[in-house]
């Protein structure tokens, strides 16, 4: 949907209200999660991107590595994925206290928090493209810091 739309967004009041711990999921069989992550590597690969086009997700294919539902899926099939998937030309990953994030997000438990901000920092680790921004530091801030990021990139 257009930006607009978005921001134009409200929760209802009925809206169901989260629940501690929710997301603290077991991990997934891989037959059940199979038909799931075929369904996303076709979405993904159907999408319809157009080149000198920026796109942002709040979500991405490799989100799969460190959520606890793909925890028992083979990560060589995870690869594989990527060969239908666009690659980001950048990945910004906002690391911020688990404590902050839990208040925000209170179906993770702070140690869960923690373990996916790590293994994202070990999943890219030698991405190029991936950059850690302090987002405990105001929000402006962080956003100049993406924004030269970017800038730098398009001036070379």
């Amino acid at each position: 949907p257009p930006l607009k739309t978005l921001l134009r967004h409200r929760s209802s009041p009925n809206s169901k209200r989260v629940v501690l711990d929710s997301g603290m999921v077991k991990p997934s069989s891989f037959v059940r999660l199979l038909p799931s992550f075929i369904w996303n590597v076709i979405d993904f690969f159907l999408g319809n991107f157009k080149s000198n086009q920026n796109y942002i997700f709040a979500r991405y294919y490799d989100d799969n590595y460190v959520q606890r539902s793909y925890r028992n899926f083979p990560r060589p099939l995870l690869r594989l994925g990527h060969l239908f998937v666009p690659v980001p030309d950048y990945i910004f990953v906002l690391d911020r206290n688990a404590s902050t994030i839990r208040q925000q997000k209170p179906e993770l438990s702070i140690e869960e928090i923690q373990l996916q901000i790590s293994m994202f920092k070990q999943h890219f680790r030698n991405n190029n493209n991936f950059h850690v921004i302090d987002a405990d530091q105001d929000i402006d801030e962080y956003i100049d810091h993406i924004a030269k990021v970017v800038q730098k990139d398009s001036n070379c």
